[in-house]
């Protein structure tokens, strides 16, 4: 019997070549065979062919890239030598390993079932009888589905009665599991098939994510969001902002949501109200604050992955329209800034403007995943640290921009990224309110005052009967000019008696500075002010809080930039 093996003709010349291929899904490719001498007119172009007239020193490989599903095994030898037919199958072995014995060729270990990754091929040995000369030999492959998917072909000149030939398949992990089948001919004619069974271990192909409706985003965001109530010692609420679940038992929100409270109340979005124990991971100058509570049956939100938007990609966040009422804000990331002192921020722009309790709001992407913590009013810390009807001119910085003049403001609403936010370990320690206030990571609150009037940072003053006038009123100084006046004024409405006084603190909250304790006074319907000065040159170039105090509680917050 003469073998498509390996055998003793001398060595002919390297070559390539690529058999036929049934459809668009798969490449047959045959590399490194040693050719025999063009007089035997052999043309190897099946996946794993060897002849014993000539030496096959190279793997022979294939790839078919299909879809991976689930199937049952099946196996069938068919002998297709029809009555009157030239060729007769003698036998067909499978395998997945196999070396040339003699004149032979033997599949090590006979089977009819494969598994991906484990197996890396199926090998199919046909034997034929049939007559001498030259002879087309083909291979179909078709795949689970019964479809033709590779076609395997070579012409042999056989000069023996009983003569064979093996076919490959590469088992790519990526390949449909099922049952396949490889259908042989010798000059046309039917002479044998095997099936057999691909199972596959691998992992199925993951479908793309698909962008959300803003129905669902608004859906997912509205039940994992909560309002965040700020309590005073006395457990009376002064401010609210926003909080998002992010685990069962973890809410994040801005620092400044937080920043100040005694207590905390998340609100969640079916009415019921939960303590917060306490905050597990933080950063004041970033502005992220990561708090725990008792774990809620909650979808919380996941985190999209770091980096993942770009600029121009969609953003959504949700607004507060009233006690318990959410609103979708649909809009865009236009740009990344990283700014001096407190870090990256991602710039978005809404329709509208976002209401102060919406500062720490969950800002999602198309597929309702965070990519930010929403913000909205002050960046610097201590800035949010508000009562809800203050408003906005009782404090500078609002917008104010630390990249540049201090009293440039930044265009549109920000958000913190959330690759800033560090989840902590489970297990990871507690630490309440009044820790945190004692390491001085709280500023104490901004009080709203019927007779605070106006206030303000400047070069000087100038007398002007009862209140003195600011000079040069600004908000970044610098080292050469050595001294910066604070100026503030009240209106009495219905009559005023205090002792007012000024502190200084840089952006970590430390005591910088101090002015004297004054009284203020006015009959009612008449004005009062009282003026500091702040000696600048000892102090350390930064960002510096200015705080007026009337008794115990903060009135008046303002911030200023020394410069070099």
């Amino acid at each position: 019997m003469t073998t498509l093996g390996r055998g003793r003709r001398p060595v002919g010349s390297w070559a390539i070549q690529f058999s036929k291929v049934i459809g668009p899904l798969s490449l047959f490719t045959l590399v490194g065979c040693r050719l025999p001498p063009a007089s035997s007119r052999e043309t190897p172009s099946s996946l794993g062919a060897r002849r014993t007239p000539w030496n096959c020193s190279a793997c022979i490989s294939a790839t078919l890239t299909l879809l991976i599903s689930v199937a049952t095994f099946s196996s069938n030898v068919i002998a297709l030598a029809g009555q009157g037919g030239q060729f007769r199958l003698v036998s067909v072995v499978s395998g997945s390993k196999g070396e040339q014995s003699g004149d032979q060729y033997k599949i090590d270990d006979p089977r009819s079932a494969f598994r991906v990754p484990a197996d890396k091929q199926v090998l199919v040995y046909f034997t034929w009888e049939g007559p001498l000369g030259q002879h087309h030999l083909q291979a179909v492959w078709k795949n689970p589905d019964g479809k033709a998917v590779l076609l395997s072909d070579m012409i042999y000149e056989s000069k023996e009665p009983r003569f064979g030939a093996y076919f490959g398949l590469a088992l790519d992990p990526s390949i449909a599991p099922g049952i396949w089948r490889v259908e042989a001919t010798v000059d046309g004619q039917p002479v044998g098939s095997e099936s057999f069974q691909v199972e596959s271990d691998a992992a199925p192909p993951s479908t793309p994510a698909q962008p959300l409706p803003e129905g669902e985003i608004y859906k997912l965001g509205v039940a994992a969001t909560v309002t965040l109530q700020k309590l005073d010692p006395e457990g009376q609420r002064f401010a609210s902002a926003s909080a998002f679940f992010v685990g069962k038992d973890l809410l994040a929100t801005s620092f400044g949501g937080i920043d100040g409270a005694s207590k905390a109340l998340a609100v969640l979005s079916n009415g019921t109200s939960v303590s917060v124990e306490g905050v597990v991971g933080w950063n004041r100058r970033e502005d992220w604050a990561l708090l725990r509570v008792e774990p809620q049956e909650v979808q919380p939100l996941e985190f999209a992955k770091p980096n993942s938007w770009q600029v121009g990609d969609n953003c959504y966040s949700l607004d507060v329209a009233g006690e318990g009422n959410r609103t979708i804000l649909a809009g865009n990331i236009t740009g990344t800034s990283h700014l001096r002192d407190i870090g990256d921020r991602l710039n978005v722009i809404f329709p509208t403007a976002m209401a102060r309790g919406a500062t720490g709001a969950p800002l999602l992407n198309d597929y309702g995943k965070v990519i930010g913590i929403a913000l909205s009013g002050g960046l610097l810390p201590g800035s949010n640290a508000l009562d809800d009807e203050a408003g906005a001119h009782h404090l500078f910085g609002a917008g104010y921009d630390p990249s540049g003049p201090a009293d440039k403001p930044l265009r549109g609403p920000v958000a913190v990224p959330a690759s800033l936010i560090q989840i902590p370990p489970l297990g990871a320690k507690t630490t309440t309110f009044q820790d945190l206030a004692n390491a001085s990571q709280f500023a104490p609150v901004l009080r709203f005052s019927s007779s605070m009037w106006r206030g303000f940072v400047a070069e000087g003053v100038q007398p002007n009967g009862e209140m003195p006038l600011p000079i040069g009123e600004k908000y970044e100084f610098t080292h050469q000019e050595r001294k910066a006046v604070v100026l503030v004024e009240w209106d009495a409405i219905k009559g005023l008696r205090t002792q007012a006084s000024m502190r200084l603190y840089d952006l970590d909250n430390r005591p910088a500075g101090s002015g004297k304790t004054v009284k203020v006074s006015a009959a009612a319907g008449h004005k009062s002010g009282a003026v500091w000065t702040l000696d600048l040159s000892g102090l350390p170039t930064g960002v510096y809080r200015v705080d007026v105090l009337a008794g115990a509680e903060v009135v008046w917050r303002a911030f200023f930039r020394l410069n070099d």
